[in-house]
């Protein structure tokens, strides 16, 4: 016990084990700190993977939405143009259609327009 106690006699060592004890709790409290960020962060793309996963649901459901809707009004379009009467263009639509083959550049022109 005499000898621990000449061992630790001298201010020297006194200092060096004080420096190193707060060294070491400094070390100790970087690395809570350091935990704690992490944890938070980890946390925060926890929350970000929720709702990206509860968005994409609700964007799955509209595009199913979306994709029947357009079904229904593709079909809508194609029974009404199946239904319609099979007769010739009148003088509006006719004199349309001529004006629009002169605008694209069309030579042989029929000759009813």
């Amino acid at each position: 016990m005499t000898a621990a106690i000449a061992f630790l006699s001298g201010s020297w060592k006194w200092l060096a084990i004080c420096a190193a004890c707060i060294a070491l709790g400094y070390l100790r409290g970087c690395s809570d700190g350091r935990a704690a960020v992490e944890n938070e962060y980890a946390q925060a793309r926890l929350l970000a993977t929720e709702h990206a996963r509860e968005s994409d649901a609700v964007a799955a459901d509209q595009r199913a939405i979306d994709t029947e809707t357009i079904r229904n009004e593709s079909e809508a379009r194609n029974d009404a143009i199946e239904q319609a009467p099979n007769s010739a263009p009148d003088a509006a639509n006719h004199a349309l259609g001529c004006e629009r083959l002169r605008q694209a550049g069309i030579a042989p022109i029929p000759a009813s327009c």
